[in-house]
Protein backbone atom coordinates (compact mmCIF):
# COMPACT_ATOMS: atom_id res chain seq x y z
CA UNK A 1 0.00 0.00 0.00
CA UNK A 2 1.11 3.51 -0.70
CA UNK A 3 -0.41 6.56 0.24
CA UNK A 4 -0.44 10.73 0.13
CA UNK A 5 -0.86 12.33 2.48
CA UNK A 6 -1.91 15.98 2.41
CA UNK A 7 -5.60 15.41 1.33
CA UNK A 8 -5.52 11.60 1.89
CA UNK A 9 -4.57 11.05 5.42
CA UNK A 10 -4.21 14.33 6.78
CA UNK A 11 -6.14 17.63 5.61
CA UNK A 12 -5.10 18.97 2.77
CA UNK A 13 -4.28 23.20 3.72
CA UNK A 14 -6.82 25.41 3.48
CA UNK A 15 -7.00 28.96 2.93
CA UNK A 16 -7.99 30.46 6.45
CA UNK A 17 -4.66 27.98 7.52
CA UNK A 18 -2.27 29.40 4.77
CA UNK A 19 -3.67 32.71 5.97
CA UNK A 20 -2.76 32.31 9.88
CA UNK A 21 0.88 30.50 8.74
CA UNK A 22 1.60 34.17 6.23
CA UNK A 23 0.27 35.98 9.10
CA UNK A 24 2.88 34.58 11.29
CA UNK A 25 5.65 34.98 9.40
CA UNK A 26 5.13 38.16 8.36
CA UNK A 27 5.19 39.11 12.36
CA UNK A 28 8.35 37.20 12.46
CA UNK A 29 9.67 38.79 9.86
CA UNK A 30 8.77 41.98 10.03
CA UNK A 31 6.77 42.71 6.89
CA UNK A 32 3.59 44.01 5.38
CA UNK A 33 0.97 42.08 4.94
CA UNK A 34 1.10 39.76 2.07
CA UNK A 35 4.53 39.87 1.06
CA UNK A 36 4.81 36.54 3.15
CA UNK A 37 1.88 34.15 1.19
CA UNK A 38 3.87 35.86 -2.23
CA UNK A 39 7.24 34.39 -0.90
CA UNK A 40 5.57 30.93 -0.60
CA UNK A 41 4.23 30.53 -3.69
CA UNK A 42 7.53 32.24 -4.94
CA UNK A 43 9.50 29.30 -3.06
CA UNK A 44 7.20 26.24 -3.67
CA UNK A 45 9.67 24.08 -5.72
CA UNK A 46 12.67 25.04 -3.81
CA UNK A 47 11.34 23.81 -0.54
CA UNK A 48 9.61 21.15 -1.72
CA UNK A 49 12.83 19.46 -4.16
CA UNK A 50 14.67 19.86 -1.07
CA UNK A 51 17.13 22.59 -1.78
CA UNK A 52 16.21 24.16 0.88
CA UNK A 53 17.51 21.24 3.12
CA UNK A 54 16.43 23.11 6.95
CA UNK A 55 13.45 24.76 8.21
CA UNK A 56 16.10 27.53 9.31
CA UNK A 57 17.11 27.65 5.57
CA UNK A 58 13.61 28.36 4.50
CA UNK A 59 13.37 30.99 7.47
CA UNK A 60 16.71 32.71 5.77
CA UNK A 61 15.02 31.88 2.28
CA UNK A 62 11.50 33.55 2.81
CA UNK A 63 13.70 36.89 4.79
CA UNK A 64 15.32 37.34 1.84
CA UNK A 65 12.42 37.41 -0.66
CA UNK A 66 10.57 39.23 1.64
CA UNK A 67 12.94 42.01 1.70
CA UNK A 68 13.20 41.82 5.34
CA UNK A 69 15.24 43.68 7.85
CA UNK A 70 16.21 42.65 11.39
CA UNK A 71 13.76 39.95 10.77
CA UNK A 72 13.24 37.34 13.94
CA UNK A 73 14.87 34.32 12.24
CA UNK A 74 14.12 32.12 15.37
CA UNK A 75 10.53 33.07 15.45
CA UNK A 76 9.83 32.21 11.76
CA UNK A 77 11.42 28.75 12.38
CA UNK A 78 9.12 27.96 15.34
CA UNK A 79 6.08 28.82 13.16
CA UNK A 80 6.97 26.91 10.16
CA UNK A 81 7.36 24.16 13.22
CA UNK A 82 4.64 24.53 14.75
CA UNK A 83 2.57 25.00 11.80
CA UNK A 84 4.10 21.26 10.56
CA UNK A 85 3.59 20.05 13.65
CA UNK A 86 -0.67 20.57 13.38
CA UNK A 87 -0.57 19.58 9.85
CA UNK A 88 0.56 16.33 10.82
CA UNK A 89 -2.49 15.77 13.16
CA UNK A 90 -4.67 12.57 11.84
CA UNK A 91 -7.99 11.70 12.24
CA UNK A 92 -8.49 8.51 14.66
CA UNK A 93 -10.33 7.18 11.44
CA UNK A 94 -7.22 7.29 9.94
CA UNK A 95 -5.01 5.79 13.02
CA UNK A 96 -7.41 2.89 12.50
CA UNK A 97 -6.90 2.03 9.08
CA UNK A 98 -3.23 2.50 9.41
CA UNK A 99 -3.27 0.04 12.50
CA UNK A 100 -5.32 -2.58 11.17
CA UNK A 101 -3.11 -3.34 8.03
CA UNK A 102 0.18 -3.25 9.94
CA UNK A 103 -1.82 -5.56 12.09
CA UNK A 104 -2.72 -7.66 9.18
CA UNK A 105 0.98 -7.54 7.76
CA UNK A 106 0.10 -5.21 4.77
CA UNK A 107 3.52 -3.06 4.27
CA UNK A 108 2.47 0.49 3.83
CA UNK A 109 4.94 3.63 2.33
CA UNK A 110 3.39 7.18 2.28
CA UNK A 111 4.89 9.72 -0.54
CA UNK A 112 4.43 13.37 -0.22
CA UNK A 113 5.09 16.54 -1.91
CA UNK A 114 6.93 17.91 1.39
CA UNK A 115 9.02 20.84 2.75
CA UNK A 116 11.65 20.26 5.22
CA UNK A 117 9.64 21.33 8.37
CA UNK A 118 7.34 18.90 7.32
CA UNK A 119 9.77 15.73 7.27
CA UNK A 120 11.27 17.10 10.39
CA UNK A 121 8.30 16.94 12.50
CA UNK A 122 7.28 13.34 10.80
CA UNK A 123 8.87 11.36 13.57
CA UNK A 124 7.02 12.64 16.77
CA UNK A 125 3.45 12.41 14.97
CA UNK A 126 0.89 9.27 15.36
CA UNK A 127 1.02 8.35 11.58
CA UNK A 128 4.83 7.76 11.68
CA UNK A 129 4.87 4.30 13.59
CA UNK A 130 1.80 2.99 11.43
CA UNK A 131 3.88 2.69 8.39
CA UNK A 132 6.90 1.21 7.24
CA UNK A 133 8.44 3.51 4.75
CA UNK A 134 8.07 7.76 4.00
CA UNK A 135 9.80 9.29 1.18
CA UNK A 136 9.54 13.36 1.51
CA UNK A 137 9.62 15.07 -2.33
CA UNK A 138 12.33 17.64 -0.18
CA UNK A 139 14.67 14.37 0.63
CA UNK A 140 13.92 12.78 -2.67
CA UNK A 141 15.05 15.60 -4.75
CA UNK A 142 11.86 15.24 -7.38
CA UNK A 143 8.70 16.23 -7.19
CA UNK A 144 5.48 14.14 -8.22
CA UNK A 145 4.79 12.40 -10.54
CA UNK A 146 8.48 12.08 -11.06
CA UNK A 147 8.98 8.31 -12.13
CA UNK A 148 12.47 8.13 -9.35
CA UNK A 149 9.74 8.65 -6.78
CA UNK A 150 7.01 5.86 -7.51
CA UNK A 151 10.94 3.64 -8.14
CA UNK A 152 12.03 4.26 -5.11
CA UNK A 153 8.54 3.56 -3.03
CA UNK A 154 8.90 -0.03 -4.69
CA UNK A 155 12.19 -0.81 -4.00
CA UNK A 156 11.43 0.11 -0.39
CA UNK A 157 8.41 -2.07 -0.53
CA UNK A 158 9.93 -4.94 -2.24
CA UNK A 159 6.49 -5.80 -3.58
CA UNK A 160 6.10 -6.02 -7.56
CA UNK A 161 4.35 -2.78 -8.74
CA UNK A 162 1.38 -4.62 -9.46
CA UNK A 163 0.55 -6.11 -6.25
CA UNK A 164 0.68 -2.41 -5.08
CA UNK A 165 -2.56 -0.27 -4.41
CA UNK A 166 -1.54 3.67 -4.41
CA UNK A 167 -4.45 5.84 -2.43
CA UNK A 168 -4.43 9.80 -3.20
CA UNK A 169 -6.41 12.78 -3.88
CA UNK A 170 -4.75 13.19 -7.12
CA UNK A 171 -3.07 16.51 -6.11
CA UNK A 172 0.45 16.58 -8.16
CA UNK A 173 -0.84 14.39 -10.95
CA UNK A 174 -0.03 11.68 -8.28
CA UNK A 175 -2.60 9.09 -9.70
CA UNK A 176 -1.81 8.68 -13.33
CA UNK A 177 2.08 8.85 -12.14
CA UNK A 178 1.76 6.10 -10.00
CA UNK A 179 -0.28 3.77 -13.23
CA UNK A 180 2.19 4.64 -15.01
CA UNK A 181 5.00 3.31 -12.25
CA UNK A 182 2.59 0.05 -12.53
CA UNK A 183 0.36 0.50 -9.53
CA UNK A 184 -3.39 0.07 -9.42
CA UNK A 185 -4.15 3.99 -8.34
CA UNK A 186 -7.42 4.53 -6.45
CA UNK A 187 -9.13 8.26 -6.28
CA UNK A 188 -10.35 9.46 -2.97
CA UNK A 189 -12.02 13.32 -2.06
CA UNK A 190 -9.53 15.58 -1.05
CA UNK A 191 -9.77 15.19 2.77
CA UNK A 192 -10.39 18.74 4.58
CA UNK A 193 -13.83 19.94 3.34
CA UNK A 194 -14.73 22.22 0.75
CA UNK A 195 -11.96 24.88 2.40
CA UNK A 196 -9.30 22.32 1.74
CA UNK A 197 -6.67 23.20 -1.41
CA UNK A 198 -4.89 20.94 -3.36
CA UNK A 199 -2.49 22.00 -6.03
CA UNK A 200 -1.96 20.05 -9.92
CA UNK A 201 -4.80 17.93 -9.92
CA UNK A 202 -5.66 16.53 -13.25
CA UNK A 203 -8.73 15.09 -14.04
CA UNK A 204 -8.79 10.89 -13.32
CA UNK A 205 -11.18 8.34 -14.89
CA UNK A 206 -9.84 5.56 -12.99
CA UNK A 207 -11.28 4.05 -9.74
CA UNK A 208 -12.89 6.13 -6.99
CA UNK A 209 -13.75 5.49 -3.62
CA UNK A 210 -15.19 7.95 -1.02
CA UNK A 211 -11.74 8.09 1.52
CA UNK A 212 -9.27 6.20 2.70
CA UNK A 213 -11.10 4.69 5.31
CA UNK A 214 -12.95 2.09 2.25
CA UNK A 215 -8.87 1.02 1.69
CA UNK A 216 -9.48 -2.40 4.03
CA UNK A 217 -12.46 -3.32 1.96
CA UNK A 218 -10.32 -2.77 -1.28
CA UNK A 219 -7.18 -4.62 -0.06
CA UNK A 220 -8.87 -7.71 1.52
CA UNK A 221 -11.74 -7.79 -0.53
CA UNK A 222 -9.95 -8.18 -3.23
CA UNK A 223 -12.61 -6.39 -5.84
CA UNK A 224 -11.71 -2.72 -6.81
CA UNK A 225 -14.52 -0.02 -7.07
CA UNK A 226 -16.23 1.33 -10.32
CA UNK A 227 -14.54 3.95 -11.98
CA UNK A 228 -16.07 7.02 -11.67
CA UNK A 229 -14.90 9.71 -13.53
CA UNK A 230 -13.71 12.80 -11.58
CA UNK A 231 -12.75 15.96 -13.07
CA UNK A 232 -9.79 17.90 -12.71
CA UNK A 233 -9.81 21.25 -9.87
Amino acid sequence: MVFDLFGTLVDAPSGPERARLASGLECALGVARGRAREALSASWRARHEGALETVPDIARDLAGRCGARGPDLDQAVAVLREHARRRLEAADSVLGVLGGLRRRGVPVAVLSDAAAETAEAWPVCALSGLVDAVFFSCREGAVKPSPVLYMRVLAALGVPADRVLYVGDGGGDELAGARRAGMTAVGVPCRGGVSAVAYGVRAWSGACVGGMEEVPGLVFGGVLPPVRVRPGA
